[in-house]
């Protein structure tokens, strides 16, 4: 308070000397930086954000997405190895597989149950289409796995952005895992949504079906609710036929399809015996057909059968020879028995004729 005499000593202007004096001589202490938190928030997003995404991409519309991961399984004779080359040869193609629009891909076929069956099965489909298959098909026959880290970054590394990726079968594709373990599953599932996700790919497995076909591929039951697409091959007789057990967000789910075998003769082994394999063709009456090798099986075989032709052509002239020498040594037997039986009986009476030789005489002896 300000006093209104005169005479009175002014106290504020020291006060507030004073004060910015103390102000001065202690600073405010800075405000510490917020350290920065150990994890990252989880995305969220508005709803208007969600519905600026693209919309669903499709490999094949309305039944396998661009990208995901899916299976196909049957029995050990419905056809599934046969339908999913069908496939990839369809997508490569970028032609309409069973009604359903395809757009066109690079595929990659993994068949990891060895070259020989792939071998014969890709000759039987060139020979029956009259067609190469085209070039932005890629194939591996060395044995991988599709769980291992090693394994998905050297497959990662081969596989082309956006293809198809079949897997035949998926048994040799988690070799060391336990099917019918729910975590043993999980992680050849996770694995092959890492590969899908980082090469916006489709991994399609080619699997078993159980002992039990009413229940399904063969192994945990985490499987079917992983997938984007499902498809069953299933046969009664030499009836065939695909149905799609599940399709994640298309409308192809329930559908189904019968197909054939066409069975396809590629010529004769180095033993003669005939080789054989199949195409699956879309049909109404699943029946089976032979055709006969045509242009393309007589080339690839030619060499076999011109080295089993040569060997054939040696093979009977030994045998030949063998029995030439037979027949001389049967026909030559009693002419040699003869021959000498007669030198014998000649020596015997040569001896006989012959006169006694006179017994010498000593030089000493007396006379």
């Amino acid at each position: 308070m300000t006093s209104l005499d005169p005479c009175s000593p002014n106290y504020a202007d020291a006060i507030a000397k004073a004060r910015a004096e103390f102000g001065a001589s202690c600073p405010a202490e800075k405000e510490q930086e917020q350290p920065e938190p150990a994890v990252a928030p989880y995305p969220l997003v508005s709803v208007g954000e969600v519905l600026k995404c693209p919309p669903l991409r499709w490999r094949v519309k309305g039944l396998i997405p661009a990208r995901g991961i899916g299976q196909i399984y049957g029995a050990s004779t419905a056809g599934k190895s046969f339908l999913s080359l069908d496939l990839a040869v369809h997508v490569a193609r970028g032609r309409a597989w069973y009604g359903h629009k395809v757009n066109a891909s690079s595929v990659a076929i993994f068949s990891l149950e060895g070259q020989e069956g792939v071998r014969n099965r890709i000759a039987a489909y060139i020979e029956y289409h009259g067609e190469e298959l085209p070039p932005n098909i890629s194939i591996s026959t060395a044995p991988t796995t599709f769980y291992k880290p090693e394994d998905l970054e050297a497959i990662a590394t081969s596989l082309p952005d956006g293809c198809l990726c079949i897997v035949d079968t998926q048994a040799c594709a988690s070799v060391g895992l336990d099917e019918n373990r729910t975590d043993d599953m999980t992680l050849l599932i996770e694995g092959c949504k890492q590969l899908a996700a980082r090469k916006d790919c489709f991994v399609l497995l080619v699997h078993h079906a159980g002992k039990d076909l009413t229940r399904g591929a063969r192994g945990s039951s985490t499987q079917l609710p992983s997938w984007d697409c499902c498809i069953e091959a299933t046969r009664n007789g030499q009836r065939r036929e695909w149905k799609a057990v599940k399709v994640k967000d298309g409308g192809g789910e329930g559908e189904k399809h019968p197909f054939r075998l066409a069975v396809v003769d590629l010529g004769a082994d180095e033993d003669g015996d005939r080789i054989t394999s199949c195409v699956a063709l879309p049909d109404g009456e699943a029946i089976q057909e032979v055709k006969p090798p045509g242009k393309l099986a007589k080339a690839m075989l030619a060499p076999f059968r011109a080295e089993r032709s040569h060997f054939a052509a040696m093979k009977k002239g030994v045998e030949a020879t063998i029995g030439n020498l037979a027949r001389l040594e049967e026909r030559a037997k009693p002419s040699i028995q003869k021959a000498i039986q007669t030198h014998n009986e000649k020596i015997a009476q040569e001896k006989k004729d012959a006169p006694a030789a006179e017994r010498p005489r000593p030089t000493n002896a007396e006379r």
